[in-house]
């Protein structure tokens, strides 16, 4: 969401600092009433009242305290967002990120990889950080590459059942729904058959 959550803010907020200093770091931050309306998670009609009092120099320690605590409160929320995986609440997020990362790297007839690293960081936000605002994503599939796109989906299918973070029985679907959901040109339908056991492939 900006510097406003980098280790830096989080260690700086976290510190023995008073209200004073707390503040003065984080007035920078709030750049325009719309970014404060997102940081801080208030109306921009709010925001504004904030920011005008920004540029007054005889702030109320009342006021630095309550804009410190929105900050503060708005970290920890962030925070805990970025730790839960909401695909498998049981997997731990770095889990997921390493499994699927072949799809930067192998590439398909184009001499492309199945997906960017810009792409690959969106998807993951979309797919195991819930957010919504991301719209699907297309997978360079060329050259009749989507078996081996399926296959890496197959093998973290079965890598989440091998370390204990799904079920052997009834979490096929989720994990076809994992494309479906998040990338343009795929079907229900055309994975069905390709998340079975006899499918195993290496």
């Amino acid at each position: 969401m900006n510097d406003l959550l980098n280790d830096k803010s989080l260690r700086f907020l976290s510190g023995e600092l008073t209200i004073e200093r707390k503040f003065e770091s984080l007035k920078p931050l709030t750049v325009n009433i719309s970014n404060a309306s997102k940081i801080l998670r208030i109306s921009e009609n709010e925001a504004k009242a904030y920011l005008e009092k920004l540029g007054n120099a005889n702030i109320s320690e009342t006021y630095k305290a309550r804009f410190v605590s929105h900050v503060e409160e708005t970290i920890t929320s962030v925070k805990s967002d970025r730790n839960t995986n909401y695909f498998c609440t049981k997997m731990p997020l770095e889990f997921a990120y390493k499994q699927l990362k072949g799809l930067t790297v192998i590439k398909s007839k184009n001499a492309r990889p199945f997906i960017s690293q810009e792409d690959y960081e969106l998807f993951f936000k979309k797919a195991f950080l819930n957010d919504k605002s991301i719209k699907k994503l297309v997978l360079n599939s060329e050259g009749g590459s989507k078996g081996k796109i399926t296959a890496i989906f197959f093998r973290f299918y079965r890598a989440a059942i091998e370390n204990g973070y799904e079920p052997h029985k009834g979490s096929a679907q989720k994990y076809q729904l994992l494309i479906v959901d998040n990338f343009e040109g795929w079907t229900e339908k055309q994975l069905k058959g390709n998340f079975k056991d006899k499918n195993n492939r290496s």
